[in-house]
């Protein structure tokens, strides 16, 4: 799979991601490439973490969503949803985690079981962690004209 996506942005396999191996790091000009050669107009990607819930690179030709707010609990990252419009205008709807998946993350569940009856409490029992921020939320709009 990953040799076939490397031939088909014409990118030598050797430009795996040095932090997971399983993706590339290409830029402006492999993007036009790509989308000059395949007849299309915009990239739309997902699962790569953006702090800020998305990102949108090389004069909108390049679009990354990240739908999970503070992935794993410890990111403090935004989410972000994308809706594209009948004449292709993008609009981001970010997010930020709710607080009931602050109050029930791995931290609070393992606190739990530290002091649950017959739990014997020390110094190696978790600490509670800070009530959580309100929730922010923000929206993006982004209209582009196509030929």
């Amino acid at each position: 799979m990953r040799r076939a996506l490397a031939d088909a942005l014409n990118l030598p396999p050797s430009l795996f991601s040095p932090r997971s191996g399983a993706g590339y790091t290409f830029g402006s000009q492999v993007v036009k490439k790509f989308l000059d050669s395949n007849n299309m107009v915009h990239i739309l990607r997902a699962h790569q973490l953006c702090m800020e819930g998305f990102s949108v690179l090389y004069d909108d030709q390049l679009s990354t969503v990240w739908s999970a707010p503070n992935y794993c609990y410890r990111c403090g990252n935004m989410a972000s949803i994308l809706e594209v419009g009948p004449n292709g205008e993008k609009h981001f709807n970010v997010f930020d985690a709710a607080p009931e998946n602050e109050r029930d993350g791995p931290q609070q569940q393992q606190q739990q079981v530290q002091t649950a009856p017959g739990a014997q409490a020390g110094p190696s029992q978790v600490r509670p962690p800070p009530p959580p921020p309100p929730p922010r939320t923000s929206s993006l709009s982004i209209s582009s004209s196509q030929s």
